[in-house]
């Protein structure tokens, strides 16, 4: 006579258990990857959408340096010399004629004439009323000096004695230099340096170390942020939190400053 089971075995269930158990870790590191990978990905993509603003804005903003309202009026007198108490951003000081210049405890600052009424800073303020004549080719009351810095992983402008504001998250450092050339070639531009001297300055390139809101590292080293450092010991990056650095260069040429 056939002997019918009433249940399990004890074997038979530690088995069902044991591989119930590895399709279940199976699942869990599956969702865990995928996450993971997503996340990294979303920290890339703002990275390199952070990159591609802080290009536009330096760009837009830096191609103004140096612009007169009378191409035929000289940099000496159009632009006289102009520090904090003369109404440019504090840590700015500019020599007479002098249109950027590394600020004194970090960053750029920059200075031009307004091209006309509707021209509006970084800030995104017009000048004010009767500073900017509508009629081309005409002398400015109003000179635009600007600052741009970092601070606690924020890209801010200062316009002027205005306050400074952000105008982007996500970069962690950033980074400037003059692009110089000799004085017997107008438009060369064959070293970048920090401290220029007497040699005409005809471009600036920079360097932004763009930081993602969230970490997306899991712990690992990032090789980003080490190059960083070493290529900028006095940068004063704060702690690293583990999100991922991403480095941005690029550079503009100043035409204003050329013949």
């Amino acid at each position: 006579m056939q002997k019918r089971q009433q249940g399990l075995s004890l074997i038979e269930l530690m088995v069902a258990l044991t591989v119930s158990s590895f399709l279940i870790i199976g699942i869990v590191q599956i969702f865990i990857d995928n996450k993971n990978t997503f996340v990294f990905q979303q920290a890339q993509t703002e990275n390199q959408e952070n990159s591609r603003y802080t290009f536009l804005l330096l760009d837009q903003e830096l191609s103004k340096t140096g612009y007169r309202r009378q191409p035929d009026r000289g940099f000496d007198t159009s632009f006289p010399a102009a520090d904090s108490s003369s109404g440019a951003p504090d840590g700015c000081a500019f020599a007479k004629g002098q249109t950027v210049t590394l600020a004194s405890d970090s960053g750029i600052c920059i200075r031009y004439e307004p091209r006309d009424p509707d021209e509006r800073n970084c800030l995104g303020a017009k000048p004010a009323d009767g500073t900017v004549p509508d009629e081309p080719y005409t002398t400015s009351t109003l000179t635009v000096m600007e600052k741009f810095f970092i601070e606690d992983n924020e890209l801010k402008c200062a316009a002027g004695e205005d306050e400074p504001e952000a105008i982007l998250r996500g970069v962690a450092d950033i980074q400037f230099e003059y692009g110089v050339g000799p004085q017997t070639d107008e438009r060369q531009v064959n070293t970048y340096t920090t401290s220029p001297g007497t040699l005409p300055i005809r471009a600036v390139r920079y360097a932004a170390l763009m930081v993602s809101s969230v970490n997306a590292r899991q712990g690992m080293d990032s090789a980003t942020l080490t190059q960083w450092k070493t290529r900028y010991p006095d940068s004063g990056i704060g702690t690293d939190n583990g999100q991922l650095y991403q480095i941005a260069q690029g550079s503009i040429t100043l035409r204003n400053l050329m013949p």
